[in-house]
């Protein structure tokens, strides 16, 4: 109700909030696939949950639903109910539009709990393309809107019954991303602190604060114990100096574009994120307010900071989870807006342009990439025209590049082939926290993802197959000449960097 009163009292904010939204959007209709890397994993196995649950067709055979509370719950339904909708190309653009707004509103709610202008989250939108949309982690990001707004919430509550309220926000958080819950259990303990030590009642935050923590340790116990007779491994961390964490900010955020053609977008953005708060709260007036929001505001910044500078860039162990500390970056930046107090009223909106003409520079930038990548991605709609519903697909990974990007947006195009024509392919994600589990007892023998090419049989591996999808035709292994040239197969469809042949039994 804040937001929209808000948005109710000040229409310049409510237009502009559009405008942006629109702007971001602009790119996702100028392509019919995103180069995020892991967004086609994503969104293939959340479009295939209902036929998973459900038992039906390939999809059923060889995938069950994990109902266990793994931390990707809250996303994977939303792909699964865009992909009822409009299909797993519409479920990946889907995920990303929501971002698109949820990521700003958070972050102007929280600067209303502050008591900060609402005004100032338009610079949120200058984050929008960012380093972790660019690697797919969509989940991971719909957990931190999904934080923020209960740290705005978790600011408010006075009484237990607020408190019961609120428990359910942080339960979501919960069951979309475990690092969200990190910056929860960080910022919000250190809240929760800071209004004991001043003689006010912690019992309706500590409420709150406790539905996050029940589903994730459930998800924990559940990697970290082992089971059976089997040992588990050693837990490793690789560690990255201060130093280099400092170093590596711009990298982690905005340094996502390749080479040529130069782009200025990025550069500013960074620097308009990092520099301009400091100036609108020392050039604008102040606005006034209470000072212990200030300190609120400094605990949530420094709870970023501080998740950037202690946690390891990967965890290895009973569990695997890699980029750990890198994807605190832009909240970094983010979270250096509620430091500001300024008053934003009349011609002192003016101070806001830096971070909207950011925003809007990264919107014309990344769409022009987009046209670009469009050019060499759309001749896979052909095959997966190609393929009959319920196939068994084995995918050949030789190219996972593309000049248009920095990332590598190939590395699992062959995901969105999966989940568009309900077939099998075993190369989705394979981890116990995934909502989609592989069945054992149905799974074909493949090699592996990264040396297929090199190591796939025809007579052990490729004749349980429907078709095999090659990717990266310098490395055809059924070209004349090439190591697989008498297979008994035949080509089907062929477009860009891409070949799909069909098995013959």
């Amino acid at each position: 109700m804040k937001l929209y009163s808000a948005f109710r009292d000040d229409r310049l904010l409510l237009t502009l909030t559009a405008m942006l939204t629109l702007a971001a959007w602009a790119p996702l209709f100028v392509t019919p696939f995103l180069p995020l890397s892991d967004l086609p994993n994503n969104a293939a196995a959340a479009s295939m949950l209902f036929d998973a649950a459900t038992g039906k067709g390939t999809v059923g055979e060889h995938y069950y639903v994990s109902l266990a509370p793994t931390p990707y719950w809250t996303g994977y339904i939303v792909m699964a109910a865009a992909n009822a909708v409009g299909g797993v190309l519409f479920a990946a653009k889907a995920i990303v539009a929501l971002l698109a707004i949820v990521m700003p509103l958070s972050v102007m709610r929280l600067l209303i709990a502050l008591g900060r202008s609402p005004r100032l989250g338009l610079w949120a939108f200058a984050m929008f393309w960012e380093h972790n949309l660019y690697s797919g982690w969509v989940t991971y990001l719909l957990g931190m809107a999904i934080a923020l707004y209960a740290l705005a919430r978790l600011i408010e509550v006075e009484t237990l019954r607020e408190g019961y309220h609120l428990l359910p926000w942080t339960v979501l958080a919960a069951l979309t991303h475990a690092q969200a819950v990190a910056l929860l259990a960080v910022a919000g303990v250190a809240l929760t602190l800071r209004r004991g030590l001043r003689g006010r009642p912690m019992a309706p935050q500590v409420l709150a604060l406790a539905g996050g923590a029940l589903p994730v340790l459930a998800w924990a116990r559940g990697h970290v114990s082992p089971s059976g007779n089997v040992a588990s491994p050693p837990w490793t961390f690789d560690w990255h100096p201060w130093v280099v964490k400092a170093a590596r900010l711009f990298t982690y955020t905005f340094d996502h574009y390749p080479r040529e053609p130069a782009v200025w977008a990025p550069a500013f953005a960074f620097a308009a994120m990092l520099l301009c708060p400091l100036l609108v709260a020392t050039l604008v007036r102040p606005r006034g307010g209470r000072r212990e929001r200030t300190i609120d505001a400094a605990i949530i910044t420094l709870s970023c900071v501080a998740l950037y500078a202690a946690l390891p860039f990967e965890i290895r162990g009973p569990m695997r989870h890699f980029h750990n500390y890198p994807r605190y970056a832009t909240f970094i930046l983010l979270t250096l807006l509620l430091l500001p107090n300024p008053d934003l009223r009349g011609w002192r909106a003016l101070a806001l342009v830096p971070g909207i003409v950011a925003a809007a520079a990264m919107d014309v930038t990344t769409l022009h990439q987009f046209q670009r990548f469009a050019d060499h991605s759309r001749p896979f709609l052909r095959l997966m025209d190609a393929v009959p519903r319920g196939s068994r697909v084995l995918p050949l990974i030789n190219v996972d590049s593309d000049p248009a990007c920095a990332y590598d947006p190939y590395n699992q195009f062959h995901s969105y082939l999966t989940a568009a024509t309900r077939s099998y392919d075993p190369y989705l994600f394979d981890n116990p926290s995934n909502p989609l589990q592989y069945t054992a007892s149905h799974r074909l023998d493949a090699p592996p993802w990264a040396v297929a090419t090199d190591q796939v049989s025809m007579e052990r591996q490729g004749e349980q197959f429907d078709y095999v999808l090659v990717q990266g035709l310098a490395r055809d292994p059924f070209e004349p000449g090439a190591r697989l040239a008498g297979a008994r197969v035949h080509l089907v469809a062929e477009g860009g960097i891409w070949r799909l042949y069909a098995v013959d039994r």
